[in-house]
């Protein structure tokens, strides 16, 4: 988790929440989506014209091979059921990396019930977190194809924007270099999904009294 655009996703978000972390629905799908970003990453997961192929041996990750065993069992399913429905969950992740150390829980408030996540290298993803504002903006160039595909995971999600779920700009697609393909499935779904709560949201809220 401490090498991977998923860990990096969930600590910028922690970072940005002020170690609060508040559990969402599109937290999970992107922490998903983040996890087959890691998987096209490393070569487990490549794009054929006859499909996608998904290599499901065993990572040492338990987030990730979670999600791994998950499509090892049911081929059949489609990644945009893995990013809606499938695990990891949220929990899932802040346990893994709590046990790797990276992370600690304060417990706060009333008998303790509140909890607060403090990371060990709160410094470094504060400021990464403004390092992906500004690549999002295209004040400065990713680095890499690593953070170019966090950043646009953090600019679809709302981390680098008040404006979230806008479609990632194209300089920053195209800086993902061979993760473009994945990048854009990821944030295509994201969208897609937030519009499809939305409207669903919309239709099933009370009509108000006049």
């Amino acid at each position: 988790m401490t090498d991977s655009v998923a860990g990096d996703y969930l600590r910028v978000a922690l970072a940005l929440d002020d170690g609060r972390l508040r559990h969402s629905m599109i937290l999970a799908e992107a922490l998903r989506g983040a996890f087959l970003i890691d998987f096209a990453r490393v070569g487990i997961l490549e794009e054929r014209t006859t499909g996608s192929e998904l290599d499901t041996s065993p990572t040492g990750s338990d987030s990730a091979d979670d999600l791994l065993a998950e499509v090892e069992d049911h081929p059949q399913r489609t990644m945009q059921c893995w990013l809606q429905r499938g695990v990891p969950h949220v929990h899932e992740v802040i346990a893994e990396l709590i046990a790797d150390g990276v992370w600690h829980a304060e417990r706060h408030g009333f008998a303790d019930l509140h909890v607060r996540y403090v990371d060990v290298d709160g410094a470094r993803y504060d400021k990464l977190a403004k390092t992906l504002e500004s690549v999002v903006q295209g004040h400065v160039a990713a680095i890499d194809a690593r953070q170019a595909a966090l950043a646009a995971l953090a600019a679809v999600t709302g981390l680098t924007s008040a404006n979230p779920l806008a479609p990632v700009p194209e300089h920053l697609l195209q800086t993902c270099r061979t993760l473009e393909p994945i990048v854009r499935d990821v944030t295509d779904f994201l969208i897609a999904a937030d519009a499809q709560a939305r409207a669903v949201s919309l239709l099933t809220r009370p009509s108000s009294r006049y």
